[in-house]
């Protein structure tokens, strides 16, 4: 049966391959000092779930070792918790805000912030190839926390040559 809320050293293992991408049971349990046999009882719960999946690979000598990786459902899991504490505190603070100084001075607040990001990146992405640019955006976007990626879109002979999902 899946849980709605994972106990906190399933939700450390979560997060911890967010941020890594992935890792051995071992190196599991030594970033979150825990014993390699409860990570792997943790790791095997979170399979079942769906939420993780593992490959084998060999790394040095001996036996291979399984590589843990987010599933597509963990990584859907993990955006959806963060999204909704996030979003409720900004949407509360929005409320608050709009209450205290008015609807208009919010929205003239938000547009005002807009257009300074806009510029900060504008200037921070300089004028290179339109590939380059966005590919930079994505760094940019990354290291302030969002999760951000790119794909190249096959443009129509009539259409403009770079096109991209952001």
């Amino acid at each position: 049966m899946e849980t709605s809320q994972q106990s906190s050293t399933k939700q450390d293992i979560l997060e911890f391959l967010l941020k890594e991408s992935q890792a051995t049971a071992m190196s599991l349990a030594d970033a979150l000092n825990v014993s390699p046999q409860a990570i792997r009882r943790h790791l095997k719960d979170l399979e079942g779930e769906g939420l993780i999946v593992y490959s084998s690979e060999q790394i040095k000598m001996g036996r291979p070792q399984h590589i843990y990786r987010l599933s597509d459902k963990g990584k859907e899991r993990l955006r959806r918790e963060v999204g909704d504490s996030y979003g409720k505190f900004a949407v509360s603070l929005l409320d608050t805000l709009a209450e205290t100084v008015g609807r208009d001075q919010v929205s003239s607040i938000l547009q005002k912030q807009w257009e300074r990001k806009a510029q900060d990146y504008r200037r921070l992405l300089g004028k290179g190839a339109l590939r380059l640019r966005v590919a930079a955006l994505v760094e940019l976007r990354k290291a302030e926390g969002f999760m951000a990626e790119y794909h190249p879109v096959e443009a129509d002979d009539s259409e403009v040559e770079d096109k991209f999902i952001f």
